[in-house]
């Protein structure tokens, strides 16, 4: 976070203030059970061939495949189009 976004005489302190509120509900909502996380690194430490990279969740999957098949501005249009939304629903100004 921006230095000074805390401070409360900054002309943007209350929007970050809003994008943080935002942010934590997100991350509260999305985070994974950390034994599901457990189970994949422990599949990852013991199988015999790894794969470089292993994704936890359908939301993970998801964007990796947006990712993959999408032009990026539109995955990058998409999340700007999602934050905006939550934004105006979840939290209050």
């Amino acid at each position: 976070m921006a230095r000074r976004a805390t401070d409360t005489a900054s002309p943007w302190y209350e929007t970050s203030r809003r994008y943080q509120a935002l942010v934590d509900k997100l991350v509260l909502r999305t985070t994974r059970d950390p034994r599901e996380v457990a189970e994949v690194i422990a599949h990852a430490a013991t199988t015999e061939y790894p794969r470089l990279r292993y994704l936890v969740g359908s939301d993970a999957k998801a964007r990796a495949r947006a990712k993959t098949f999408l032009p990026w501005r539109l995955v990058e249009a998409g999340v700007k189009r999602y934050l905006s939304t939550m934004m105006n629903r979840a939290v209050p100004s």
